[in-house]
């Protein structure tokens, strides 16, 4: 009997200690706990780890590094208000603040935007914004026709196809070259001074006696300069607006 008791309170201490590391292991590294009942919540998007004198909420998502995705609370304890992700209903990608994206308009912006970003939006504003900046960036973007080199006016000219938005169906849209269309096509060449592209446009087999530069609009460079460091949009506007 009394080596019975001995094993038993053996058992006890062996658990107990076990369970200490692993409570140790989940309030100082964030860990979820190896002791514990694992329950997911689709709805509210999160999973529960359910140990035996508290709970563990794990989100799925977060928006930034202050938001809380590991949470720690006990059986009293309310479920947490996680953040969501982007999701898609009625025909609309709609973030957590209740801003509403049609795929024509999520299929734009996502190659610029992060889910990240798009989640921290919370009025039409910012989304309008970034539909111009991404429209307008991508509009700049040409391709040089192939073989396409000419001589005009003593000099070697080459012809440029710049880039729109093209419906494929079945709600895709991606961003194109538009190669069968001649509205889109430009006479480019370098400007000797400023190494930067002129353009004129190409109609009729030739170029138009009107040179230019594609530069950006004061509307675009300021909110262009105002986007995150990291953002590609940004980089964009560093090496073409004027501070």
């Amino acid at each position: 009997m009394k080596k019975t008791i001995l094993i038993i309170l053996g058992i006890l201490i062996l658990f107990s200690g076990f369970y200490f590391i692993d409570y140790i292991r989940v309030t100082k590294h964030n860990k979820v706990p190896i002791i514990s009942l694992k329950e997911r919540n689709e709805e509210k998007q999160f999973t529960v780890y359910k140990a035996l004198f508290y709970k563990v909420w794990v989100c799925d998502y977060k928006n930034s590094d202050d938001d809380e995705d590991f949470i720690i609370g006990g059986y009293n304890d309310s479920d947490p208000e996680c953040t969501k992700a982007i999701s898609f209903t009625d025909g609309y990608y709609t973030n957590p603040y209740n801003i509403k994206i049609s795929v024509k308009d999520y299929q734009t912006i996502n190659s610029f935007y992060s889910i990240e970003k798009i989640n921290t939006w919370t009025t039409d504003e910012e989304l309008n914004n970034a539909l111009f900046l991404v429209n307008e960036l991508e509009k700049s973007f040409f391709t040089e026709k192939e073989n396409s080199s000419f001589t005009y006016q003593n000099e070697i000219v080459n012809i440029a196809i710049f880039f729109d938005l093209v419906d494929k169906g079945d709600d895709i849209y991606t961003w194109e070259a538009m190669t069968s269309d001649e509205s889109y096509y430009y006479c480019v060449k370098q400007d000797q001074v400023s190494k930067k592209h002129l353009f004129s446009k190409y109609e009729n087999g030739t170029c138009s006696d009107i040179w230019s530069f594609k530069n950006f609009s004061d509307e675009w460079c300021n909110l262009a300069l105002e986007e995150d460091e990291n953002s590609v949009i940004k980089n964009y506007a560093d090496l073409n607006c004027s501070n």
